[in-house]
């Protein structure tokens, strides 16, 4: 990325980040300080870039010596706000349950939070940051904000939310605008079956774990669960798709995904909206087996040992 300045306090202008216990669930490390800072400023800074300084609930931002930027700048423990957390407002297709719609069309006051709840899915996907604070947003539902959604006869919605949390948001609001596709995506299980909510499907892959081959990993889950076609269909967006929620153990010789909440391939829901959006959330056990390297193998040894068995066989027949 191409810059005017390499001043990072030119650069870095949105510094604000509420990073209490209530804000994150725990003290934020530098890596995820980082990360919410790309994410709010448009940034790609890594730790080869800066440094970041962390002393109990204080963090510091330092270009480091020999780099391409200079300065140094203090994040500060603030709140923000909701078009902060939510610069993407155009959400384009949401998929929803049929019964969760139509529900929703027969009452509408009373099935608000069950459709918001699946409607903040597809916020989170274009708008990464807001990952950080989900605990918070949903507080933020339940504690007096207003939640206000219209869908019109041709399915396309708004979606208004405003409200506070303490320390964490300021008193904001946002508008998302969608367009409603009764859902009929995939499930990323054996036939595309509708996972148990909290399952965990199990496969086993012809697969080495190299630690730079997850995307054809990724590609031969879908393969198997879902067959080849499926899986080429959309062979270049498995890497966005399915998450690691287990890195590669060496000893289970596992990796563990899951589907991404809001994915537009692939139907699922994340474990805590899990219960309004009527989407299962389930995860992929896959365990690998080393593939058998056939011009590695010690044909030699073979056909020595072919030799004395036929000779064995001659002998006493």
């Amino acid at each position: 990325m191409d810059w005017t300045t390499n001043d990072l306090t030119k650069i870095i202008t949105l510094i604000s980040l509420p990073y209490s216990e209530e804000a994150v669930d725990k003290p934020a490390d530098p890596a995820r300080v980082l990360a919410v800072m790309n994410v709010l400023n448009g940034t790609n800074f890594t730790s080869d870039d800066v440094e970041v300084i962390v002393e109990d609930n204080n963090y510091k931002i330092i270009a480091k010596e020999g780099g391409n930027f200079t300065g140094e700048l203090e994040i500060i423990s603030e709140a923000v706000t909701f078009d902060q957390v939510y610069p993407v407002v155009n959400l384009g297709n949401v998929y929803l349950a049929s019964d969760i719609y139509n529900n929703w069309k027969k009452d509408p006051t009373g099935s608000t939070l069950i459709i918001a709840a699946a409607l903040m899915e597809f916020s989170g996907d274009p708008n990464r940051f807001s990952a950080f604070y989900s605990q918070a947003i949903m507080q933020a539902f339940m504690q007096g904000g207003i939640l206000d959604i219209n869908i019109d006869d041709q399915l396309n919605g708004t979606f208004y939310l405003s409200g506070s949390v303490p320390n964490i948001f300021n008193d904001s609001n946002v508008t998302f605008k969608f367009h409603v596709i009764l859902d009929h995506r995939k499930y990323l299980n054996y036939n595309n079956e509708k996972p148990k909510n909290m399952e965990q499907i199990k496969v086993t892959l012809n697969e080495t774990y190299t630690g730079n081959n997850l995307n054809d990993i990724r590609y031969a889950v879908v393969k198997q669960l879902l067959g080849q076609s499926f899986a080429e269909q959309y062979k270049d967006l498995w890497y966005d798709e399915l998450l690691v929620d287990k890195p590669y153990n060496t000893d289970k010789k596992e990796i563990v995904f899951r589907a991404k909440p809001g994915s537009k391939i692939l139907a699922s829901s994340d474990k805590m909206a899990s219960i309004l959006t009527k989407q299962p959330f389930y995860q992929i056990i896959a365990t690998l087996q080393e593939k058998i390297k056939w011009s590695n193998y010690d044909w030699k040894n073979v056909r020595i040992k072919l030799v004395l068995f036929k000779t064995i066989f001659l002998l006493f027949k």
